[in-house]
């Protein structure tokens, strides 16, 4: 597996909450995404979550939207599970 970050991290970007900063990773034949706490991983996120099998997200905004949830979900200290209905809102493809 073939793994390259790519770092959104400006003080204004919205990927940036609460000490949780998102980066998204290229894998192999898709994407998938890291949330990190300060600079240790705290959620490492290489397949689409919520679809049975290995399905990797087609594109790197896919991953980043997903991502972006998952920020939004632990900035309001929920949990940061994504759901199917999550994937269909934000119209994600998968591989």
């Amino acid at each position: 597996m073939i793994i390259t970050a790519i770092k959104f991290s400006s003080k204004n970007d919205s990927t940036t909450n609460a000490g949780y900063n998102l980066q998204t990773i290229k894998i192999e034949n898709g994407w998938g995404y890291e949330i990190l706490l300060g600079e240790k991983v705290f959620i490492s996120q290489q397949n689409v979550p919520a679809i049975a099998g290995n399905h990797l997200f087609s594109t790197e905004n896919d991953a980043k939207k997903v991502g972006e949830l998952v920020l939004l979900k632990l900035q309001h200290k929920n949990s940061p599970t994504i759901t199917k209905d999550d994937l269909a809102k934000l119209k994600i493809n998968w591989k």
